[in-house]
């Protein structure tokens, strides 16, 4: 491999993994894609044998200290891989906790592996490692964890590359926000490694822009007369807008937060929001216009809800142990109030009143009423508590409860009594729309909500109990997000008072009572990207994708363009195709759309409603097709764990669901080969579920008799368990290739790649990959996919990753990769975050070619070239700098272009250097000869005539012959007459070789004379013949 090839391979490991800090990826010694080299970085006191004074570790250094009674880090005696001692680290608090190695030479480039023996008691623990530049300053990071608590040292293992400019690298062990963790660590290594000859080699990544995009919210309130949202977006945008005309009054992005489903009003008139990625309360000032973090709530990372009371409180629902906390404004503190319910993992929905705290919880359904003094907690029965539901948003106007169950089921209850009034369950003809509206300053007793049904608005009368529609009255048919009171000060609805609504799609509404208008705003808010959730390559070279929450986009490569960006369309999970027809498998009652490329895009048209599979199913991420017929695997619905197997008969345009078909188990992937259904399971269902099987499955299944034929458990070399299987692909050789992530018979959690005899259901080859690393999704499957190179690629570990699959020896190309497709000419086209990107297959060589390698002086001509890249393909190198170079620019000069110019007689060479996506290659050497051309002949012919005269080695009458015709040759060749200049300058050379005159001329020149008139005569002829 040539050398700029393996350093280009290399650094792009680093260039992924430095724009995303999810964990890195592990690997077995025994079967790494890495083999251990004898130059490696000596960590010091990597054993803790050598013991300091106090709570000194020579050679480690404490993230932060001193510290408190909830932490210690110490050197025990109590356990020890080898020697005498170990590290043990006892996180007891909120707060994270590391200990830090001294520093250690690394060389941009090259590859290390990172290892520590790991006893893990309880929690979970990571080992980060950090580079750094010459001046100290940290370039990047990346990490392995362990979860697996173990009554033995397990192996915690981390693989990387050294970034550019990298000199220094540190180790911490590391115990993070999430939870409490005791563990012991002991003799820790760090190896250099070489790469196995897995033959890949890739440029740098092309940004082809944010993919999916949409203008859309999950969460929003109203106060001080201003609208306060967060768009959903990579990262998502938080936007303040006045409540009278909807102008942008204020925007920032809010990092590190994708979608905001929690924003309140607090009572010092500020606005608090949550997002679901990292924990942080962030606050808005209205006076101040500024976007601040408060802190990291104690209980949970993701929020679903936040709630504001009157005396300075904020209170927030999280995932995934249904904790709630409290935020005290004034005195700027969190409390953790622990679990509402402690099976189950939602707590979705928060309310509050000067006495108590509502929280909705599920899966399955509950609400509960804490009461704020005492922190006694009691149920609120409700008709479905118990049932399998979330309980989503909880609301006190005028002594009643408003509680929505799901997504569109409301009840009201009497507060007191906590008797259900009112019940408006799916399917009502008058169904509720996800929010209720504070009571009317115009009537106390009223309150309003969007039917979801027909989108009229809705009131009910918390007086009378009764539900009115107010027929005529239209809003968007868009889902509401938050309901307020206004009173404009200026424009036709100057001083009136009015409900100010808005939507998920960000439209921004105007309801007048008096006269039951409608205005409807759109706000001048701009699209965001947002994370796509879905790609795949269709049948006719477009890519088709999906994001988080909606969106739909289609790319061509041919174009280099986006076909389509539709901002609104479900989550898309999975993407099938059958006989040239796109499915879209879409989160949320597994619905399915089909798409005919062929046709226009159009809205609820193309793509159009396929099939609904229902059967408490929710996401179909696995597509597998055959024989006019399309098989979907999905996962349960929330709180559920029993998937199903969907198949589509084209045929007969039938569907046919098979629910259970792997009891208490999800399908997470499909294959079809030889007439038969193979498909991988995962043990856990839908949100809030917990798994109620131990061990994952592979099935087989007929679609002739639509019967299940076989369920096993393949038998993989060192895996003990599975806990996922798929994805599942046949591969060029026809055997079935899998991935599972599953457990060895030490409990280390462990990524297997393995193919099958379909027939037999016999291993015939696997691999062991990525241990301690955590599965990433647990419905979505690992992509594999086969090249032209006959190599396999996958996102086994959650990583971009090639197999050989002859040899099965592997390479890590990139970090934090779920979804993946290949491109037509080897690239991969992978997701990061809302953008697409391409990682293009590295240009290997560059031919240059001239069609003529003799040019005459003053003549152009047109260089070509041509590139080939490492898996020898064709390169296309219309976005390549080229820079080409003569050896002698006195002798030819060449353009930008490539075009060639004589300038003078002489010989040179002409290469090119050719820069594709961060590969430099240079190319081969074109030798070219320049000539001199006729004029300059003719002038050089003169000079040796009049030379000669002058010297008097020319006499008379000879001269005057001479003279004569060189005179007339001259002439003709100003007015580019060849064929006149070439019958005087033929008369001139028969004068010389005339015997009758050698008495009137020397030999020497004679001679001389005649060749330079035989050079001019071969330019003119060829002239003569062009």
């Amino acid at each position: 491999m040539n050398s700029w090839i393996r350093k280009t391979a290399v650094l792009f490991v680093y260039s992924l993994s430095v724009s995303s800090l999810a964990p890195l990826a592990s690997g077995f010694a025994q079967s790494s894609a890495w083999m251990i080299s004898n130059s490696s970085p000596v960590i010091n006191n990597a054993g803790f044998e050598t013991l300091g004074s106090g709570s000194e570790i020579p050679g480690w250094t404490y993230y932060w200290s001193p510290l408190t009674d909830e932490y210690s880090i110490s050197v025990t005696d109590s356990k020890s891989y080898e020697g005498s001692y170990a590290l043990k680290m006892v996180d007891g608090g909120p707060k994270s906790l590391g200990l830090i190695s001294s520093s250690f030479p690394v060389t941009e480039g090259t590859s290390y592996v990172s290892s520590v023996k790991t006893w893990l008691e309880q929690g979970s623990v990571a080992m980060i490692v950090y580079y750094y530049d010459a001046n100290h300053k940290e370039i990047s990071n990346s990490r392995a964890s362990i979860s697996s608590v173990s009554s033995d040292w397990l192996e915690l293992t981390h693989e990387g590359t050294a970034p550019a400019g990298a000199v220094t690298a540190k180790i911490m062990l590391y115990s993070g926000t999430a939870g409490h963790s005791t563990a012991y660590f002991d003799h820790m290594t760090v190896s250099a490694s070489t790469e196995n000859d897995v033959p890949v080699a890739f440029g740098d990544p092309i940004d082809l822009g944010a993919a999916t995009k949409t203008v859309k919210t999950s969460g929003a309130a109203m106060a001080n007369g201003e609208v306060y949202f967060a768009t959903n977006g990579t990262p998502s945008t938080f936007y303040a807008l006045d409540a009278a005309t909807g102008q942008v009054l204020y925007s920032s992005p809010v990092q590190g937060v994708n979608t905001v489903y929690g924003v309140a009003s607090g009572s010092d008139g500020n606005v608090y929001l949550s997002g679901v990625e990292n924990g942080m309360l962030y606050r808005y000032s209205p006076t101040a216009k500024t976007l601040e973090p408060v802190g990291v709530n104690p209980s949970e990372k993701l929020v679903w809800d936040l709630a504001a009371t009157t005396d300075g409180k904020i209170y927030g629902a999280t995932y995934p142990n249904s904790k709630i906390f409290e935020y005290d404004i004034a005195s700027n503190q969190f409390h953790d109030l622990g679990s509402v319910r402690e099976d189950v993992m939602y707590a979705r929905g928060i309310g509050v009143t000067d006495h108590y705290i509502y929280v909705g919880v599920g899966n399955p359904a509950y609400l509960y009423r804490i009461d704020r003094q005492t922190g006694e907690k009691s149920e609120v029965k409700l008709p479905n508590s118990g049932a399998n539901d979330m309980i989503a948003d909880v609301w006190s106007y005028n002594g009643k409860l408003f509680v929505r169950s799901g997504a569109t089921t409301l009840f009201i209850l009497d507060e007191e009594t906590e008797e259900v009034l009112q019940s408006l369950p799916w399917p009502s003809p008058t169904r509720f729309d996800s929010m209720i509206s504070p009571p009317s300053p115009l009537d106390r007793n009223l309150v309003y909500f969007r039917n979801v049904v027909n989108s009229e608005l809705v009131t009910y009368n918390t007086a009378t109990n009764e539900i009115i529609p107010l027929e005529g009255v239209v809003l968007p048919n868009s889902t509401v997000r938050a309901y307020d009171w206004v009173t404009p000060q200026t424009g036709n609805k100057a001083g009136k008072t009015l409900l100010a609504m808005v939507t998920e799609k960000l439209e921004y509404v105007l309801f007048d009572p008096e006269d039951q208008s409608v205005e409807t705003i759109m706000p001048e808010i701009e699209a965001e990207g947002i994370d796509i959730q879905s790609l795949e390559m269709g049948p006719d070279g477009k890519l088709y994708m999906g994001g988080f929450h909606t969106a739909l986009s289609i790319f061509d490569p041919k174009t280099n363009a986006y076909e389509l960006q539709e901002r609104v369309f479900p989550q898309i999970e999975g993407i099938g195709f059958l006989n040239d027809k796109v499915y879209f498998g879409t989160y949320g009652g597994a619905v399915i759309y089909r798409y005919d490329p062929t046709q226009p895009y159009k809205k609820d048209t193309n793509p159009s409603l396929a099939f609904n599979i229902e059967d408490g199913q929710s996401r179909p991420f696995a597509f597998a097709a055959g024989e006019d017929q399309l098989f979907i695997g999905t996962i349960a619905d929330y709180g559920l764990v029993k998937g199903a197997l969907t198949m589509y008969d084209e045929p007969t345009d039938t569907w046919t669901t098979i629910p259970d078909i792997v009891e208490n188990q999800s399908v997470m992937s499909v294959a079809y080969k030889d007439g038969l259904v193979y498909g991988g399971t995962t043990i856990h269902g839908g949100g809030g579920s917990s798994p109620a099987a131990s061990e994952a499955k592979m099935f087989i299944f007929d679609p002739k008799t639509k019967s299940k034929v076989k369920e096993f458990s393949p038998a993989i070399p060192g895996m003990a368990s599975h806990q996922l299987i798929g994805d599942l692909k046949e591969g060029p050789d026809g055997l079935l290739w899998g991935v599972t992530w599953g457990k060895t018979a030490s409990g280390t959690t462990v990524y297997s790649v393995f193919a099958m005899d379909a027939a037999s259901q016999v291993i015939e080859k696997s691999k062991l990959l990525y241990p301690n690393t955590p599965s990433g999704s647990t419905w979505r499957p690992y992509f594999l996919r086969f090249g032209e190179d006959g190599l396999l690629y996958t996102t086994v570990g959650r990583t971009l990753t090639v197999i050989h699959p002859e040899t099965m020896e592997s390479k890590k190309i990139a970090d934090s990769v779920n979804l993946m497709t290949l491109a037509e000419d080897g690239g991969i086209y992978y997701a990061e975050g809302s953008h697409l990107k391409k990682l293009p297959v590295a240009l290997e060589e560059v031919a240059l070619k001239l069609d003529t390698s003799v040019l005459t002086a003053g003549e152009q001509a047109q260089l070509t070239m041509s590139g080939t890249l490492f898996n020898g393909k064709a390169a296309d190198l219309a976005q390549a700098s080229i820079n080409y170079k003569s050896s002698d620019e006195g002798i030819v000069t060449v353009s930008d272009t490539g075009s060639i110019q004589a300038i003078r007689a002489g010989q040179a060479e002409v290469q090119a250097t050719v820069v594709l996506n961060g590969v430099t290659v240079r190319s081969n050497s074109v030798a070219v000869e320049v000539r001199e051309n006729a004029a300059q002949l003719a002038e050089k012919l003169r000079q040796e005539f009049n030379l000669r005269m002058a010297s008097g080695e020319i006499l008379k009458p000879l001269e005057s012959q001479l003279a004569n015709s060189l005179k007339q040759t001259e002439h003709h060749l100003l007015k580019s007459q060849a064929d006149q200049a070439i019958h005087h300058l033929e008369k001139f050379t028969r004068s010389l070789e005339d015997p009758k005159m050698n008495a009137y001329i020397v030999p020497a020149a004679k001679d001389a004379l005649l060749l330079q008139a035989a050079k001019l005569l071969d330019i003119l002829n060829q002239q003569l013949d062009s």
